[in-house]
């Protein structure tokens, strides 16, 4: 195996006399991608899409995309309307 380390690491295992190498690395993933900065919580809405720009970025949270918001007013009918994405 050959490469590059590009970041702190921590590196464990045995070497034998026969040259073979065994053991884990532990470390970010990222492979010197940059962090992505944007939003890690987002609601979406019936109006516009929303482009979380994460490709070849490194995340460092799970991200949240809540439900849609959604409410009932009554109409002149005396009926109910559900109202999705709006106020």
């Amino acid at each position: 195996m050959d490469g590059i380390i590009t970041s702190e690491i921590e590196i464990s295992g045995t070497v034998s006399s026969k040259g073979k190498i065994c053991g884990f690395v532990t470390g970010s993933s990222g492979g010197g991608s940059p962090p992505y900065t944007g939003e890690y919580d987002v609601t979406p809405n019936v109006r516009n899409d929303i482009v979380l720009y994460t490709r070849n970025k490194l995340m460092t949270e799970n991200v949240l995309v809540r439900k849609i918001p959604q409410h009932e007013v009554t109409n002149v009918s005396g009926g109910k309307t559900l109202i999705i994405g709006g106020d």
